[in-house]
């Protein structure tokens, strides 16, 4: 970053922003407090940029077992309340687990 201060105004650079900011007959006091209130807006960008490029690294998204899949793990009990509601579809993929012990859930996902 580069950052420029003169009676007559401030100029910064950081990567590809460049701001130019005049100030026309203001006060040691004042540009003290303008030089402050840019070094907090510098810092609150080096740290968005630093969660960027964390951000970049890591996933956003994670996989969750859901309950179903912690109940046949378990080999708890699983209560299908409702299930003549279900689509086809996902009474399709529960068929595998149902019809055997050593059964399989299918998971189908889209978009």
């Amino acid at each position: 970053m580069c950052q420029i201060v003169h009676p007559l105004g401030v100029y910064i650079s950081y990567n590809y922003l460049h701001l130019y900011f005049a100030f026309p007959k203001i006060s040691d006091h004042q540009m003290s407090h303008l030089f402050s209130e840019w070094q907090s807006v510098n810092q609150d960008i080096q740290q968005l940029h630093k969660q960027q490029k964390n951000a970049e690294s890591t996933l956003a998204f994670r996989f969750v077992e859901g309950t179903l899949v912690q109940s046949v793990q378990k080999g708890d009990w699983v209560l299908l309340d409702e299930i003549n509601l279900a689509t086809p579809e996902t009474l399709e993929c529960l068929c595998g687990l149902l019809e055997s012990s050593s059964g399989s859930v299918v998971l189908m996902e889209r978009g």
